[in-house]
């Protein structure tokens, strides 16, 4: 494929991570065409040469990893070997260690609703797991019971996750990590990442491709909307380990003007009523380790105080 060198086209394939970086495009390179392909889309090519004369046109095709859930006949690396030179992998940024006890939860239609979208509590769930009520599980919600369940060995982990990725897809985020560090925290959840971490990404992929960015802070030219999706909090005890503060306040996913911010206490009622209307059983990995595990369930059983503690306050 011949590059335009003064207005290069670029296919963006991903998560919903990719529309962010799409916008930052626009503003780092605004010479370029870039043109979303969510991996959703993929099952609309019939076959693999299909998707391949569709990709054909493009000078640079930048795509997070994936599998062949999307299309039988394509992966990632099947597009790699393809296009060889002009394509570029860029990872999907997954980061738990600030929201260790956030998880999805399936039932049989899929991914289970929560009290502000796909976003599940573990604890929450075990809590209605073991027949505790509402007002027992707010009890757990504090810091020994967040050491029980290692949610404060979870850095490290996910540190290593994320550069194992970085390596496995060539894709040099270890320098830039460091710099999201400084800048902690660096996610509004376990897969939505702030601003300027897409930022980062979309300069590297541009660096990577040959092509000038714009120099300047993204930051005051275009708004996180990551924000406008769920947010999950950092728990205080959490945030207070790591060096700043938190707050048990959850964000419904939401640009309606309707107040979107749940306290902990309705968090976990609210997700209580959804669970009660389930007519499928709920499935989640974790839940199923820890109840697996009788040793760490007689602790939290153990942890369990509702007259000698109040639940958190926000």
């Amino acid at each position: 494929m011949a590059q335009s060198e003064q207005h290069p086209r670029i296919a963006l394939l991903g998560n919903c991570q990719k529309d962010m970086l799409w916008r930052i495009f626009q503003l780092l390179a605004p010479a370029a065409e870039v043109v979303r392909f969510s991996f959703d889309d993929l099952p609309r090519f019939a076959t693999k040469e299909a998707l391949f004369r569709e990709l054909a046109p493009f000078d640079f095709i930048f795509a997070q990893p994936f599998g062949t859930g999307f299309h039988p006949a394509v992966d990632g690396l099947v597009l790699k070997e393809r296009f060889r030179d002009s394509f570029h992998f860029y990872p999907a940024i997954e980061f738990n260690a600030f929201h260790p006890d956030c998880v999805y939860v399936r039932n049989l239609q899929g991914f289970a609703r929560s009290a502000i979208g796909d976003y599940h509590s573990a604890i929450t769930l075990l809590g209605y797991s073991l027949g505790l009520s509402v007002e027992q599980t707010l009890t757990l919600f504090r810091a020994e019971v967040f050491e029980r369940l290692g949610y404060f060995r979870y850095w490290k982990v996910s540190e290593d996750v994320l550069f194992k990725l970085g390596r496995a897809i060539d894709f040099p985020i270890e320098g830039i990590y460091r710099s999201w560090v400084r800048r902690c925290p660096f996610m509004h959840s376990i897969n939505h990442p702030r601003l300027f971490v897409l930022a980062d990404v979309a300069r590297t992929l541009l660096h990577l491709s040959g092509i000038s960015a714009v120099s300047g802070n993204v930051e005051d030219f275009l708004p996180d909307e990551a924000l406008y999706d769920p947010v999950w909090p950092i728990y205080p005890e959490i945030a207070e380990a790591m060096g700043f503060q938190g707050a048990y306040i959850f964000k419904v996913g939401s640009r309606s003007e309707y107040n979107p911010f749940l306290t902990l206490p309705d968090f976990v009622a609210r997700s209580w009523e959804l669970y009660q209307k389930e007519t499928s059983p709920l499935e989640c990995s974790r839940i199923a380790e820890w109840t697996r595990n009788a040793p760490l369930i007689d602790a939290i059983r153990r942890f369990v105080n509702p007259v000698s503690r109040q639940p958190p306050k926000p």
